[in-house]
């Protein structure tokens, strides 16, 4: 089975694919959760982004509808900082609040981290949880062992996630399509393009196709417990 542990509103994959569609917001985690089938996982979060244009009452909404849905979804995401575009203190304190949501009702996290990638990880310390950092572009130096790195399908044109995918070790490894947010070969992205990912990976790795994509899959079920 191929993975791809970061889509956005997927609706349709071949039986080949387990796909985590992930929610930005309250209307995007209620749709998320109307896809699920069983090759589409819903995971719900607030993107940071989104979340510093709500009131406190509107992200209390957004945390009651996870905490209801707790049994239908795999992960909270996505959730983080992007201070590439804004810097609102605002962000840290949501996000802080989805990563206590997560540890409550013990599901895994998958973040986002443009631009705060040292802020992310130093916020990240001060909790127990399963983490996977989604599509990190910060320096490899800060890479957390503990954590997971979902690699972005852009590593088959970009040296700098080629980078990444040789600096984290395969057992903390995870492929995703970020769908349909990347431009890939001049298109946007499908899930189905982790095939290509990992292909790439093994070519990185040195690890012969079948075996990392067992892994890969042996990190999914670690991560989501499945």
């Amino acid at each position: 089975m191929f993975i791809d542990v970061h889509a956005h509103e997927c609706t349709d994959v071949s039986k080949d694919i387990l796909v985590v569609n992930n929610g930005l917001e309250l209307e995007s985690n209620k749709r998320c959760l109307e896809l699920k089938n069983k090759n589409i996982r819903c995971a719900m979060g607030l993107y940071p982004l989104e979340g510093i244009k709500l009131s406190k009452d509107e992200i209390e909404k957004n945390i009651d509808f996870i905490k209801s849905h707790k049994k239908d979804i795999v992960a909270i995401g996505e959730i983080g900082l992007d201070f590439k575009f804004n810097r609102d203190k605002k962000q840290t304190d949501i996000f802080k609040s989805m990563l206590k949501l997560a540890e409550e009702i013990d599901k895994p996290v998958i973040v986002h981290s443009r631009g705060a990638e040292k802020e992310v990880l130093d916020v990240l310390k001060k909790f127990d949880l399963n983490v996977v950092m989604h599509c990190f572009s910060g320096d490899l130096n800060l890479i957390n062992k503990q954590y997971y790195y979902s690699i972005p399908v852009s590593v088959v044109e970009r040296k700098w996630v080629q980078e990444l995918a040789k600096k984290v070790d395969a057992t903390k490894i995870l492929t995703e399509s970020d769908s349909p947010y990347v431009i890939f070969k001049k298109r946007k992205s499908r899930p189905e393009d982790v095939k290509e990912a990992l292909k790439k990976i093994s070519e990185i790795k040195e690890i012969s196709l079948d075996k990392i994509k067992n892994t890969i899959f042996a990190n999914y079920t670690s991560v989501f417990h499945e």
